[in-house]
């Protein structure tokens, strides 16, 4: 006798199979592991196989499927690519294997990128960590060596090297795994005080006078450079200068200009004064306007009222003792000069101007004095020589009149 014949309920098998699929490929990807992912996956296909077979095509059934295909496949390819990293890395190997900063931070790349088709995989976690722990030791050694207490040279760190090691932190920051957080602020600490040390190293150089123009302008753009790679100042508990750098430089120029021009300067030093008139443009024009977040027009006012008026000052003292045209023409340089700069009073560069025009029409006037008393002094000594010449004549000829009884002639 023939038993009944089992007829599938087609419409409600595939709607069931498709919804379990669905539900497996969930499971499998609330797994960590890539390892256990592929083989959730293989075995939850090989168990369902047969039901594949049995039931009718259905575009649903058919998607779900190649979901999980897919999955699969590309799961293999993270897994293969782990076992690559590993390998670079040397996991396993007997020897340390020594990768270049560039090469590691190509694996870290590749570490996210696979990462985001298996996050919270124990095997990535587990390499990140250690190339985050290499990345780490990098930073620490770079920037040890610019906190050193022997180190005091202006560029060192070098501008290159810090932005290396933020660039290197920030990648530490976005490295797949365990949150950073615990590698990433001690060396942001560590990185902002090392900016905050080479920053005014190179604001120090300012007020060394035997650099050239070039590099004093060299050393304050690398400075203000560092401040910019530190937006985030609110972490800056253990170097709060750097938050206030731009306005720290304003103070440092003025008392740089404070005591070079009004400290070191002498009365009626032309020269001297010509160079400290020069000295003040460097400063206002080539670094007071490249520092920013500062309001220039109460800096110009403030230089122009203490170290400007100084220099006038001078400049009015030094007029009233001019002597030579030379001197003129240099201090007619000077208030040229003078009216290039920012917050210069010229009603009073129009009142030395006026003193330099009388100090010229006095040396005019002192040089026609010394040609009338040079020509007066020609006149008497030809007038002397003339009287001398006569009266030696005149004695000659009395005294041969009186020995020889012969008389000259006084006229023609």
């Amino acid at each position: 006798m023939v038993g009944p014949i089992k007829i599938l309920n087609g419409k409600g098998a595939v709607e069931q199979l498709v919804s379990e699929l669905r539900h497996g490929l969930e499971l499998a990807e609330s797994l960590d592991n890539v390892d256990d992912r592929v083989a959730c996956l293989r075995g939850f296909t090989d168990t369902e196989q047969q039901r594949l077979a049995e039931l009718p095509d259905d575009p649903d059934l058919a998607s779900v499927a190649q979901d999980i295909k897919d999955r699969v496949f590309q799961l293999i390819d993270v897994e293969a690519s782990i076992s690559r990293i590993e390998e670079r890395l040397g996991q396993g190997a007997s020897d340390a294997v020594d990768l270049t900063l560039q090469q590691t931070l190509d694996v870290v790349e590749r570490l996210r990128q696979i990462s985001q088709a298996a996050p919270n995989d124990e095997r990535i976690s587990s390499l990140a960590t250690n190339v985050c722990e290499g990345l780490e030791s990098f930073v620490t050694t770079l920037l040890a060596g610019s906190e050193a207490e022997d180190n005091t040279t202006a560029d060192s760190p070098s501008l290159a090297d810090m932005e290396l090691a933020l660039s290197v932190i920030e990648t530490i920051l976005v490295c797949p795994g365990a949150a950073r957080q615990s590698m990433y602020r001690p060396l942001r600490r560590q990185f902002i005080d090392v900016a905050c040390q080479a920053a005014w190293k190179r604001v120090d150089r300012l007020s060394d006078m035997g650099l050239d123009r070039a590099t004093r302008k060299e050393y304050l753009h690398e400075a203000l450079t560092i401040w910019t790679l530190t937006p985030d100042l609110a972490e800056n508990a253990g170097s709060p200068r750097l938050s206030q750098l731009p306005s720290e430089i304003q103070g440092v120029i003025q008392r740089l200009l404070l005591k070079q021009v009004i400290s070191n300067g002498a009365d009626n030093d032309l020269p001297g004064l010509q160079d400290k008139v020069l000295l003040t443009k460097e400063f206002v024009d080539d670094y007071l306007s490249m520092v920013p977040a500062i309001s220039l027009p109460d800096a110009h006012e403030t230089i122009g009222l203490h170290v400007v008026g100084t220099l006038v000052r001078r400049l009015e003292s030094a007029i009233r003792e001019v002597a030579s045209s030379e001197e003129i023409e240099s201090c007619f340089g000077i208030i040229t000069t003078l009216r290039t700069l920012e917050g210069v009073d010229e009603t009073r560069l129009e009142r030395v101007s006026w003193s330099l025009a009388r100090a010229r029409w006095r040396i005019r006037a002192w040089r026609t004095v010394l040609f009338l008393r040079r020509a007066s002094l020609a006149s008497a000594l030809v007038l002397v020589a003339a009287i001398a010449a006569l009266g030696a004549y005149i004695g000659i000829a009395a005294l041969i009149e009186y020995l020889y009884e012969f008389t000259l002639p006084l006229a023609p």
